[in-house]
């Protein structure tokens, strides 16, 4: 795989800029991918600039890595070696023992640039500067998957399973004609490999709709595709045809995702 990955560490004052890496990092960013250094330092200046990232909080600072781009089996080590290494803890507003990645509004990602989050807790939030219809984000197709989608004005959040079985929560709300946060948090039930769990869906900071995943597979879905702003390939939901592709503008995508053993 070509290109490279946009890494932002927020690490704390108290380490050095030398030590500040994946295993000492109070939080783990990856984003974007581009075609070479001299565009992932740019892009990533954009990235953080966009958010609030600039504002890492007091006792906090910001480090960039560009790196060549890993493969699915790579990231996974990675993140098991930052495990294992331990952290300082998290930082304010994330769950001790996540993974945080950004995505921006992309029509190719490679799939391996998917957040692995089947089968563990995760949760994924849109940040829209302006409502519209349409997908926000979504991984997998019609024999598999989730999708996270606007239909009617109503955040929506399915996953599909292998084709068989649809769960599907809508918001009892409709977005905001101004900016607005969408948030989907999964509970993972534990247990079993294929165990399902609880949705809750947050719009702005209010629960606007509860459901249930009876049922997750343990891996990621057989059609290979993740796309932020539309759904590539067949779709994960039968309540819309694909790409349906977001009418309105989405400044980031962040997911959240437990690591687990």
């Amino acid at each position: 795989m070509s290109g490279y990955s946009i890494i932002v560490l927020i690490c704390p004052l108290s380490i050095s800029h030398a030590d500040c890496q994946l295993n000492t990092a109070f939080d783990v960013i990856r984003g974007p991918h581009v075609n070479s250094p001299v565009m992932c330092g740019l892009n990533a200046q954009t990235m953080i600039a966009r958010t609030d990232l600039m504002q890492a909080g007091d006792g906090q600072y910001v480090k960039i890595l560009c790196e060549p781009n890993k493969n699915t089996d790579e990231w996974t080590a990675e993140i098991e070696k930052r495990k294992r290494g331990g952290n300082p803890g998290p930082r304010p507003g994330l769950i001790d023992g996540q993974i945080r990645f950004v995505y921006f509004a992309a029509d190719d990602i490679p799939e391996a640039f998917g957040p692995n989050i089947y089968n563990k807790s995760h949760a994924i939030t849109a940040y829209l500067d302006q409502p519209g219809e349409g997908v926000l984000v979504a991984a997998g197709g019609t024999q598999g998957g989730y999708s996270l989608f606007v239909k009617d004005g109503k955040p929506t959040y399915e996953y599909n399973w292998l084709g068989q079985d649809h769960y599907r929560v809508v918001s009892s709300r409709r977005l905001p004609a101004n900016k607005s946060e969408i948030r989907m948090e999964f509970k993972h039930d534990g247990g079993g490999a294929t165990n399902g769990g609880y949705v809750t869906i947050f719009l702005n900071g209010e629960p606007v709709a509860e459901g249930r995943v009876e049922k997750m597979s343990l891996r990621g879905p057989s059609e290979k595709t993740f796309g932020v702003g539309l759904d590539i390939g067949s779709p994960v939901s039968d309540q819309y045809a694909a790409p349906f592709r977001f009418t309105g503008v989405i400044d980031r995508i962040e997911v959240a995702a437990e690591i687990k053993e």
